[in-house]
């Protein structure tokens, strides 16, 4: 007897398993569920459903699993360039976007530090070192820094395919020349999303035989510049370099002799300011507050250099040199480097 077979497959939920695993939720359930149609000499046949085990009859039972928690993310430092600075700079900001390329909402740990002397970034190397440095997220979402607001130091509850922007906050040492630089990376570190306003607990890779009714944890990260591939970290570095550097100098140019220092005596000073580099100083004020031992000599102030008076008066008027309230002062405003000034005013000492 000869036996004429047609069979036809219909599948009721047929989802192709990693083609669209990205972008699929972690725990989504997934259902697949085939029937198998045919025909003997024309006789249509009952119709076998699928099995996970093997069936051979009857509608059978799904094949089913639960779509793992990949675990992927990239920083960016976020214009592509230094960051300029200036000796002595408290706060100075630079930032970066950490993306959550995994596929469920997820926190991500930030930690920022030093790279080491010499390293190269952005054409020059590193020779000094940042201090005080944090790392804050950007809570309003304005991408600026704001202090009052952005105190989180981790990234919160971060959905998947979404990015946050994230601050680091470093300060300046004295005495820095222009041109000098401060290498510094940033490590973002995914964690679990365990919640609004706590930092989530540290993930690991599931090790073992994959479940298929178990939600495993999948590291899928690519390799950032200082951290290694598929270790749900990734690092992205930038430069502070000192554009403006700022110095000043204070001498008693008469009398020089210490004799000569009596009551009476006129003390003549020198305020030298000198501004390398390239940039601008915003609001740039020369203030001298006199001690209690000294009287200030109206009218002996001359300013030269970039911004000049002759005949300075000590009122607020349209020079920049005033004095008031036991100061001498020589507002400058937005000053562009390089540039200098020097202001040379009278003392003397009380009878």
């Amino acid at each position: 007897m000869h036996f004429l077979v047609k069979a036809g497959l219909l599948a009721l939920l047929c989802l192709p398993f990693s083609a669209m695993a990205a972008g699929t939720a972690a725990g989504d359930s997934i259902s697949n569920h085939v029937d198998f149609n045919y025909s003997i000499e024309g006789i249509p046949q009952p119709t076998i459903g699928s099995s996970p085990t093997g069936n051979s009859s009857g509608s059978g039972v799904p094949t089913e699993f639960v779509v793992d928690r990949r675990i992927d993310l990239i920083v960016i430092e976020n214009d592509s360039t230094f960051t300029g600075t200036f000796s002595g700079q408290s706060n100075a900001v630079t930032a970066f976007t950490v993306t959550n390329l995994g596929n469920g909402t997820q926190d991500f740990a930030l930690a920022a530090t030093n790279l080491a002397s010499g390293g190269v970034l952005y054409g020059s190397p590193d020779n000094f070192n940042t201090t005080a440095c944090l790392v804050f997220a950007d809570s309003n979402a304005n991408n600026t820094y704001d202090p009052l607001v952005d105190t989180q130091s981790f990234l919160d509850e971060v959905p998947a395919d979404a990015n946050r922007t994230a601050f680091v906050v470093c300060s300046m040492p004295g005495s820095l020349a222009s041109g000098d630089q401060a290498n510094i990376e940033l490590v973002a570190t995914v964690r679990a999303g365990n919640g609004a306003g706590i930092q989530g607990t540290t993930l690991s890779d599931t090790a073992g035989t994959d479940m298929p009714n178990v939600v495993d944890i999948v590291f899928a990260d690519a390799a950032g510049l200082g951290d290694g591939l598929r270790d749900g970290s990734y690092t992205a570095r930038d430069a502070y370099r000192v554009g403006l550097a700022v110095s000043i100098l204070k001498q008693r140019v008469s009398p020089l002799n210490d004799a000569d220092l009596i009551p009476g005596a006129i003390v003549t000073w020198q305020l030298q300011l000198n501004l390398t580099g390239s940039g601008v100083a915003d609001n740039l004020v020369l203030s001298d507050p006199l001690p209690s031992e000294l009287i200030y000599v109206p009218g002996s102030a001359v300013l030269s250099g970039n911004i000049a008076c002759l005949l300075c008066t000590d009122a607020a008027d349209t020079d920049p040199v005033q004095f008031s309230l036991g100061a001498l002062s020589a507002t400058l405003g937005n000053v562009t480097a390089p540039a200098s000034f020097t202001l040379i005013f009278n003392t003397q000492l009380p009878q």
